[in-house]
């Protein structure tokens, strides 16, 4: 899990160069109109699209191995814990509640422990990535940015809120 979520902050970090690329890029030919640069722009694109693609893999591979290990591993220990208990036990359960402990469970704790984190990760190393990008471009940017969010996200719960009561009603 350590490797792919390094795996998975490389891979964020690459997206958020890609803004940063297509600058340069846009201002290489519109603006200085170097054709030259065009050139290494195109291949930095290709190198940074690349780079995404490896470390998406890696972490890819990396959480399904994870996830299908902690599987088999939790698999073998409700097996073990099933074969400990008494006759009693499952006289007074339904079979279909026993198996479905033994296989749905087993998988939503597996994603609850890969793919959420991951995922959490993920979104904390875009933010953080992209508030610094902003930050780094125009410092009246990001406070336009943050004073406008709380507004908009209050205007986006109270429509929200109206529009859940008009499709209930």
């Amino acid at each position: 899990m350590t490797l792919a979520t390094i795996c998975l902050a490389i891979s964020s970090t690459a997206i958020l160069i890609f803004p940063w690329v297509m600058q340069h890029l846009l201002d290489s030919v519109f603006v200085h109109h170097d054709y030259l640069l065009l050139d290494q722009i195109a291949l930095l694109l290709i190198f940074v699209f690349t780079i995404r693609a490896l470390f998406d893999f890696g972490q890819s591979y990396l959480v399904s191995y994870t996830g299908e290990r902690l599987i088999a591993n939790l698999r073998r220990q409700v097996y073990s814990h099933l074969q400990s208990l008494t006759i009693e036990f499952f006289n007074n359960r339904r079979t279909g509640d026993i198996m479905s402990r033994v296989t749905s469970d087993v998988i939503v704790v597996q994603s609850g422990l890969t793919d959420n984190v991951l995922t959490l990760v993920q979104q904390l190393v875009t933010l953080i990535g992209s508030v610094a990008i902003i930050v780094a471009i125009d410092w009246r940017l990001t406070l336009l940015i943050v004073t406008l969010v709380p507004l908009i996200v209050l205007i986006a719960m109270l429509f929200g809120r109206r529009l859940k009561r008009l499709s209930k009603q």
